[in-house]
């Protein structure tokens, strides 16, 4: 049985990361002005924690199937703290990104081990389950986050919004400490523990992980890069991006919280197969919007975005779970590769959404219909064998997780 203080725990921790993007980006636009910051240096206020993020992933990975994984979650948050604290006295923007620097590598070793943790301490049938719960969980704080980052910079300012982050990080140290487990490493001694080869010649673990990367990163990169594109360029109000953005997480909590029972009613295959066909459709039609509209309404770009976010659900979950199961004894490395990956398409899209165009939004939205299109195509261009989704919809979700457990495998 699933230990709840455990799970409660997890979810903490989880939020915390996810908090650590969306609390700050309502205040993007008040630290630019403070720094007198282009466009362009505000998007490194993104990168350079996705950078942290991106180069502590690979160490967690390595060190999560070797020694015990509550202390370095435990150190990782204690990292977390200290950039937060950084971040928030920062005299200059030079500090404020070493700050950030520092959460993002903080933020990368509960980001990769936490989920890993809760999967070794719970029955394979439960994973999907508690896979879809985890991510309803999260997205309800994310779409509070938002909101409640607007309001917390509108009356104290950027710094106070770092000050949040930091109680956050406070708590979630104090919970990592009492209830996770402690987990030795795994690793056969025949293998090295701190090979990714497993993981990086896996044809199916790479085809597994593109099509996650692009589907978080294209979510993360519009989460984190909103608030410039909603205040700035559309003249959006910040509180009322807070509710823009909300609206967003809350369609992902709630597609996360039906996840498991359309899943069953409608079988694995077909509900990843009908998401990755209705994104690139939204997408498109939003692309069209923005491009014959002269000043495009915030409101009409964000209920497009609710529509991808409702599908982005399904393969999310379907496809994550399977990834970290393609190399049984490497669930740390291959929780750690998938991240580096993500971060580096996260990363990607930020600058391309800050390169100097007229229009951002009509850019933004072209990017987002590519990749949801890249993702549908190697979907249906996989080799037989790559994507083991069972079509009976009546098929028990225990078998379902089983078999996808036995195929990645």
């Amino acid at each position: 049985m699933l230990d709840k203080r455990l799970f409660a725990t997890v979810i903490v921790v989880y939020i915390l990361v996810a908090c650590g993007a969306d609390l700050l980006n309502p205040a993007l636009p008040d630290l630019q002005r403070h720094f007198a910051l282009s466009v362009r240096e505000t998007s490194w206020v993104l990168n350079t924690n996705f950078a942290g993020f991106c180069v502590a992933t690979i160490v967690a990975g390595m060190l999560g199937d070797r020694i015990d994984k509550r202390t370095l979650i435990v150190g990782g948050l204690v990292l977390f703290v200290v950039g937060s604290l950084l971040a928030l006295s920062a005299p200059s923007f030079g500090m404020l990104l070493l700050g950030r620097f520092m959460q993002g590598v903080g933020a990368a070793f509960p980001a990769v081990l936490g989920f890993v943790l809760l999967v070794e301490s719970s029955p394979s049938s439960m994973h999907t389950e508690l896979s879809g719960v985890l991510a309803s969980t999260v997205s309800v704080a994310a779409c509070l986050a938002p909101v409640g980052g607007s309001l917390i910079a509108g009356a104290w300012g950027w710094r106070a919004n770092f000050g949040a982050l930091l109680g956050v990080a406070a708590c979630a140290i104090c919970l990592a400490s009492l209830f996770l487990p402690t987990s030795p490493g795994n690793v056969p001694r025949t293998e090295s523990s701190s090979s990714y080869r497993p993981i990086v010649t896996s044809g199916q673990w790479w085809f597994l992980t593109t099509i996650v990367s692009l589907l978080r990163g294209n979510y993360l990169a519009f989460a984190s890069f909103s608030s410039i594109l909603f205040i700035g360029e559309l003249g959006a109000d910040v509180r009322a991006f807070g509710f823009y953005q909300g609206a967003l997480a809350v369609t992902f909590a709630l597609s996360s919280a039906g996840c498991g029972r359309i899943v069953g009613a409608l079988g694995a295959r077909r509900a990843v197969t009908i998401s990755l066909a209705a994104m690139p459709v939204a997408s498109g039609l939003m692309l069209l919007y923005v491009v014959a509209t002269a000043v495009p309404r915030a409101i009409v770009v964000t209920l497009f975005m609710v529509a991808v976010s409702a599908f982005a659900v399904f393969p999310l979950n379907v496809l994550n779970t399977m990834s970290l199961s393609v190399v049984p004894e490497a669930r740390s490395r291959a929780s750690a590769a998938s991240n580096v990956v993500k971060f580096c398409v996260t990363g990607v899209l930020v600058w391309c959404f800050a390169l100097p165009t007229g229009q951002k939004a009509t850019c933004i939205a072209a990017l987002l219909f590519a990749s949801y299109l890249i993702c549908l195509c190697m979907f249906l261009a996989a080799p037989r064998g790559v994507f083991v989704l069972p079509d009976n919809a009546a098929e028990s979700q225990d078998t379902k997780s089983s078999n996808m457990s036995q195929a990645a495998g």
